[in-house]
């Protein structure tokens, strides 16, 4: 192993979990504190304490940057400048001029078009390769893809994502854009308008130590990617030891990076091939080929193994969308060859409109998975072809019997909306909470009436053609 901290008695008592990590498929971290921010109204939170403390470096990373996002919503019916406070540009600037180091990733957006923005009042272009601004003291550069957020200070990363909270309520005008005046937010509340964007489900994770420390190097390799070599780094030795839970980092490069690599999709793989009772998966996609070969080779070996897919109703892609369907849907079918739809269940999430006779989709932004309450994955990777090939993604995998069945049963109550999720055994809170609430659902749905919890069993495409072959690594 890379790391000088080897916690030999965490190995000898998690040995159980242990077996689902493919230790060749990352980099791996033991004296590690974990924190799970389910939903963005809680992982804001977390963010704006953080970025408000920091007081030497900030590192943040994303496949896009909206400056003025605003982190906090409790003051969401103020105006535009009372509001500006809560704004991330702001929060950087106020730390630039305290003296922090701020080093920003960003995807570049070369071959879809052009898109500006502003942070600290200077203009970037996000059409222009290799782009580097000096603002704030510090260089923008473009390269990389996806949700990260890393304050080094301590270090501290968070795996971010997007804004909500555990209600999901269609009609939060928390969930409008910035630049839009409390008095119409007020307005349109009093209306029963709908917010600009609708619900989102998300999750995020917080780690603290050798564990952070190995996303800072992952974001270090990463800047020197995007030009003009790295930054130094201060040693591992002076990290503090911050917990006890172990953590894997594990990424994707494409090809043209050092020959690629694939450690998210065999982390993915090697964790299939060990699941005996349950396999949970939530994600914005499910198109992988390779995931769903694995898949269903376990499926076909391990007669009793169940598997849950949470997956948005449909992809916001406008354009290649319904293929995006079609491809899942086919995935589907060889998924319950293998194990047959009484054993693999595909949902989506809904709640019903207060005003109107119709159901929101609450779209699944999560890239989770979460295996026998032993092991779970979470991160930026998509369950697509792209995430585990062509893009540049970041996962990290926990193995800790207690953290992982604590958060399983957390979202499961959600999901359902009923104990039965928090039951000591997955295997029964899928037959008896899971398999029973979709159903009900269904035909609560059909007869337009309230929901229990969210989940609804994802209906059936019109359009089922696939793309020709030469183009599915691209879903």
């Amino acid at each position: 192993m890379s790391t000088p901290f080897i916690d030999i008695e965490y190995l000898q008592e998690n040995a159980a979990a242990m077996r689902y990590v493919n230790i060749s498929a990352g980099k791996p971290a033991f004296y590690t504190k974990v924190t799970p921010l389910l939903h963005g109204d809680v992982a804001f939170a977390a963010l704006i304490q953080e970025l408000e403390a920091a007081k030497n470096e900030i590192y943040l990373e994303s496949w896009a940057i909206e400056p003025d996002v605003e982190l906090n919503r409790i003051n969401w019916d103020k105006s535009i400048d009372e509001r500006a406070q809560d704004r991330l540009d702001n929060i950087l600037i106020a730390r630039a001029k305290a003296g922090v180091t701020i080093r920003i990733l960003i995807w570049n957006f070369a071959n879809l078009g052009t898109t500006t923005s502003e942070i600290g009042g200077r203009p970037v272009s996000a059409n222009t390769k290799m782009t580097q601004v000096r603002k704030l003291g510090d260089t923008l550069r473009k390269i990389s893809r996806k949700n990260q957020v890393i304050v080094a200070d301590h270090p501290f990363p968070l795996v971010q994502g997007d804004w909500d909270t555990i209600e999901h309520r269609v009609l939060d005008h928390r969930r409008d854009t910035t630049d839009t005046e409390g008095t119409e937010r007020r307005q349109r509340a009093e209306k029963k308008k709908d917010p600009d964007y609708p619900p989102r489900h998300d999750w995020m994770v917080r780690l603290e130590g050798p564990g952070a420390y190995s996303l800072l190097e992952e974001f270090n390799v990463r800047w020197g990617q995007a030009g003009q070599g790295r930054f130094p780094l201060f040693p591992l030795e002076k990290v503090p030891l911050a917990g006890k839970m172990f953590v894997q980092k594990s990424h994707t490069y494409p090809i043209d990076y050092g020959g690629g690599s694939r450690e998210i999709l065999e982390a993915y793989q090697h964790a299939f091939l060990h699941a005996q009772r349950y396999i949970y998966i939530e994600n914005q996609y499910w198109t992988s080929e390779a995931l769903t070969g694995t898949l269903a080779d376990r499926l076909s070996k391990v007669k009793d193994l169940q598997v849950i897919i949470v997956l948005p109703d449909k992809a916001e892609d406008p354009v290649i969308g319904k293929y995006i369907a079609a491809e899942q849907w086919y995935q589907f079918t060889q998924l319950w060859q293998a194990g047959s739809q009484a054993r693999v269940r595909v949902y989506a999430l809904y709640r019903k409109h207060p005003v109107r006779r119709e159901y929101v989709n609450v779209y699944v932004h999560a890239k989770v998975a979460i295996i026998d309450d032993l092991w779970i994955t979470i991160g930026s990777a998509n369950s697509n072809n792209r995430s585990m090939i062509l893009d540049t993604e970041c996962n990290v995998q926990l193995a800790h019997h207690d953290t992982v069945q604590a958060l399983r049963k957390e979202v499961w109550r959600e999901m359902l909306d009923d104990s039965q999720g928090e039951a000591d055994d997955p295997v029964s809170a899928i037959r008896n909470g899971w398999h029973p609430t979709g159903e009900s659902n269904a035909n609560l749905m059909a007869q337009g009436k309230d929901l229990k919890g969210l989940i609804v069993p994802i209906k059936e495409p019109e359009f089922k053609r696939r793309l020709p072959e030469g183009i599915r690594p691209l879903l």
